[in-house]
């Protein structure tokens, strides 16, 4: 259960996990600190024993924008650091990402030296007329190792192509269209293998919400499932496999609280129509 502490104008300070399982202690805890104009300058996670588990800090422009956000998390051994750098309009224009082996958070935030420093690796972003138009991923040499570019039309994503760097050559990987009717929003996505055939495609049918509630991949041109969501859970799930001349056709059960309680699988022969759109 959450438990929240507020200041006298109503921001929050501290939010707390406490557990009844097995005794009355808090497991987690962020806490919430604001600069002298009132704006969130960071937050800190802890465990249990008071152990960090991540820090946000958040630096603004003269506008009072969001200008930049670094975050560390500690995990185990391992400590990862991410850094976003914000335009003038709140726009993310790059990501910075880096892990540190064999240091804890503290030391990270101190200052102090680890064993072993990795780039992970760096993103840049930019735009036209205030739309995402090209991201660019770059490994800890600052060498391009992946791109994807966008387009739009009336303000809406229409297309999205992710690159990969071969031989220094850029070479599509695979393509995403986005079309729209009555609210709902339908991605596919065709995987480009290294030949230049499509290997793959998927389909995903969006509500207006954006909540998944149909799924239909198409592999290798031989397989086919498509699957179907209510409130976020697959509920039915059928399988078309040419090898096996075969048909898969599964049901999920939930309880009221959402818990998966029962699988059911039957096997069919293809049908010709069902051959035929194999």
């Amino acid at each position: 259960m959450h438990h929240y502490t507020y200041d006298r104008s109503g921001r929050i300070l501290k939010d707390r996990l406490v557990s009844y399982i097995y005794s009355d202690s808090t497991i987690a805890s962020i806490n919430y600190f604001y600069d002298g104009s009132g704006r969130l300058a960071s937050l800190i996670s802890e465990g249990e024993h008071k152990e960090l588990s991540y820090k946000k800090v958040f630096r603004y422009n003269s506008l009072d924008s969001l200008a930049q956000e670094f975050r560390i998390e500690s995990t185990a051994d391992t400590v990862s650091i991410l850094k976003k750098q914000f335009d003038r309009d709140g726009r993310l224009t790059s990501e910075f990402r880096r892990e540190l082996f064999s240091a804890n958070a503290e030391d990270a935030i101190k200052g102090v030296k680890p064993l072993y420093d990795t780039v992970i690796h760096i993103e840049e972003h930019s735009y036209r007329n205030g739309l995402p138009k090209q991201t660019v991923i770059k490994d800890e040499i600052g060498k391009t190792v992946q791109l994807y570019r966008y387009e739009h039309e009336n303000g809406l994503l229409t297309k999205k192509m992710s690159f990969n760097m071969m031989g220094g050559d850029t070479v599509l990987a695979s393509t995403e269209h986005y079309s729209y009717s009555k609210g709902k929003m339908h991605p596919e996505t065709s995987t480009v293998g290294w030949q230049g055939d499509t290997i793959a495609i998927t389909r995903r049918t969006l509500d207006g919400n954006g909540q998944l509630v149909k799924f239909v991949e198409n592999k290798e041109l031989d397989y086919v499932f498509v699957s179907f969501y209510e409130k976020g859970k697959i509920v039915d799930k059928i399988e078309l496999i040419k090898q096996l001349d075969a048909r898969m056709q599964y049901k999920y059960t939930y309880d009221r609280f959402g818990n998966l309680i029962a699988e059911t699988r039957d096997k069919f022969p293809l049908t010709e129509k069902e051959k035929n759109a194999l």
